[in-house]
């Protein structure tokens, strides 16, 4: 063999060795010419075609369709491979593609095999509740009856109510979706955006109404302990929110509202506070060290025996005399003097009691005729007048009360209370009685004026007819005079008058000489019209 030959033997080797590779002996099996992941010999096997990677032409990929090459998926199983079989294609338009149907030339549409294949399975809809049927070929679904299923999302529970494949979408806090990082607000910080209790909305799981809820009851302390946006709010300190101007306790003045170091609102001239306006407790009657006493614990200046000169039974006996602080002035109190009743009148004895150097001058009777009085004083009004008030069983009276008696009807005041008559009232015979025929014609809102002295009555005009409603429609002229003696009416002439009236005013003078007409409807001249004097 010559070097020739040798040469290209070398050059033809690569080109051997390449055909022995691609498998010449086996006549392609081997291949997958459409590049699905399925050889030739295992398609055609199965009956597939082997130049398509799409079989059946349903947009899904031999391959993806066939599932265990030793046990091929048959979803229907009616021995007809997925891969071969149409997941779009309904041969006899029964609403189940021929993939999912078992007779593919066979319209028996089953209603939970079209729910199952038909209708969306996602979210809550992966129920056993939803219903489907099949008209003309075009599959119907119902979701009616799944639980927590919404047409369109709108509570936020953690679940997918309108089966779209999403969960919650829509609901935001400030913008961000549930199950994003989120800072509430305040001192409740870093959170997660979270489904609110009710569902109708999101919250930060560190906020208010979260899963960890860190708020707490707002208090004065410049934060936001309640995580609602705002700094110790529905603090106030008599009714002004912190940083409003305020009037601080007693003496204190003006400050502003601000926190104590308890966390509660207060003005900022009160004690221990910013602007601190208390002053050391004395004897003036007002409150110095603003704690809303006042003259506490007051010192008094001076010496007792300097100062309280006995006086009343205090005079009479010998005792201590401790200066105190009274009603905004200094004053003695008296120890070991019998009968000393401290700083008011025990008792109406006729003794200074409580050594102020008045007697009984705590002791006032309410007297209804000359009102508040003092002992030695006048009282007594009616069967009682002409008292004086005096001391009575330690207590006031007037001493003419023993002239009281029970109240008769007389026309005077017999249990001196200062009201004449008082429970008592009159009992008049019957005065009804049928008046004279021939008197003025019935009617309402008459004008009426009585003069007792000359046993008369007047009256004037009223209402012949009114509507429904008690409105006068017509009203009358006429002046009438009745003498109660005689029970007689007569018509008094008048002339023209001032016409029709209804409900108007007639009024007598004090000795009945004239009437005043004022006042009523349907006259011209009424009801702002002239006084009219009979």
């Amino acid at each position: 063999m010559g070097v020739p030959l040798v040469k290209a033997m070398r050059r033809l080797w690569p080109i051997l060795l390449l055909l022995l590779s691609c498998g010449a002996s086996d006549g392609g099996a081997l291949e997958d010419p459409d590049h699905d992941g399925l050889t030739t010999a295992w398609e055609q096997k199965w009956g597939l075609d082997p130049t398509s990677a799409d079989t059946d032409s349903d947009g899904i990929p031999d391959g993806d369709e066939v599932g265990d090459l030793d046990n091929p998926t048959d979803s229907d199983g009616d021995g007809i491979i997925d891969a071969i079989e149409s997941a779009i294609l309904d041969s006899d338009h029964d609403c189940l593609p021929d993939q999912q149907d078992p007779h593919n030339t066979v319209p028996d549409e089953r209603p939970d095999l079209i729910a199952k294949v038909a209708c969306t399975r996602t979210g809550v809809c992966n129920s056993d509740a939803v219903k489907a049927w099949c008209e003309n070929g075009t599959p119907y679904c119902d979701f009616s009856a799944v639980p927590f299923y919404e047409s369109e999302e709108a509570s936020c529970d953690g679940l997918d109510n309108d089966c779209d494949g999403k969960t919650d979408e829509g609901f935001t806090l400030r913008g961000i979706p549930i199950g994003f990082d989120c800072d509430a607000q305040g001192i409740c910080g870093r959170g997660v955006v979270e489904c609110a209790k009710d569902g109708k909305g999101a919250v930060c799981s560190t906020g208010p109404g979260g899963s960890e809820d860190r708020s707490r009851p707002e208090a004065c302390n410049g934060l936001d302990d309640d995580c609602d946006g705002e700094t110790d709010e529905g603090l106030t300190y008599k009714g002004a929110p912190v940083g409003a101007p305020c009037t601080g306790e007693g003496e204190c003045g003006p400050g502003v509202v601000e926190c104590d170091v308890l966390g509660q609102a207060t003005c900022s001239s009160n004690p221990g506070q910013s602007q601190d306006a208390s002053t050391e407790e004395i004897c003036d009657g007002l409150d110095n060290d603003c704690d809303g006493e006042t003259d506490e614990d007051a010192v008094i200046p001076g010496s007792p025996v300097e100062y309280c000169k006995p006086a009343g039974v205090c005079a009479l006996a010998s005792g201590e005399a401790v200066l105190i602080c009274r009603d905004g002035a200094p004053a003695c109190e008296w120890h070991g003097v019998e009968g000393y009743s401290g700083p008011v009148e025990a008792k109406c004895d006729g003794l200074d009691d409580d050594c102020d150097g008045p007697t009984d001058e705590d002791f006032v009777l309410d007297d209804p005729l000359f009102g508040p009085s003092h002992v030695g004083e006048p009282c007594g009004t009616g069967a009682c007048a002409g008292g004086t008030v005096t001391c009575k069983n330690g207590g006031v009276a007037c001493s003419t009360m023993e002239k009281a008696t029970n109240e008769t009807c007389n026309q005077q005041d017999d249990d001196c209370d200062g009201v004449v008559d008082n429970g008592l009232y009159k009992e008049y015979s019957n005065i009804v009685f049928e008046a004279m025929t021939g008197g003025p014609r019935p009617r309402a809102s008459v004008a009426v004026a009585a003069c007792p002295q000359e046993n008369v009555l007047y009256i004037y005009g009223g209402a012949a007819r009114t509507g429904p409603d008690g409105t006068p429609l017509e009203a009358l002229s006429d002046l009438w005079r009745y003498d109660l003696l005689s029970r007689k009416f007569t018509r008094v002439s008048i002339g023209d008058g001032p016409g029709p009236r209804a409900g108007a005013q007639l009024l007598p003078d004090p000795k009945c000489k004239r009437l005043f007409l004022l006042g009523g409807v349907l006259s011209p001249s009424a009801p702002d019209g002239p006084l009219w004097v009979f």
